[in-house]
């Protein structure tokens, strides 16, 4: 059996759309080389990040969030809540 290999892939802190392209890509990626990608990023700024199939009108509607900038991520189904901090290792693979 091999030994996995796991790619870590390290990026300063960006805006919401910058951090979901990336995830996007790198998710691809990871497939296309069938191995275990690691991503360490930050968010610049506050934000939500709402599921593939949460909607937008709700997002807007919650007096909580107000004024917050929203993005969507294409794999999970609940709103999150992305601040400051470091996320460590988000693995980006499916395996089927």
């Amino acid at each position: 059996m091999a030994t996995p290999v796991i790619h870590v892939w390290c990026d300063e802190p960006a805006d919401g759309p910058t951090n979901m392209a990336a995830d996007e890509v790198l998710a691809a990626e990871s497939l296309r080389m069938d191995a275990l990608l690691v991503r360490i990023y930050g968010w610049e700024r506050t934000t939500i990040s709402l599921g593939a199939f949460q909607k937008h009108d709700d997002a807007l509607a919650a007096a909580e969030i107000e004024g917050l900038p929203l993005v969507r991520r294409s794999e999970e189904h609940t709103s999150e809540l992305q601040s400051r901090q470091y996320l460590v290792c988000r693995l980006l693979l499916e395996k089927k």
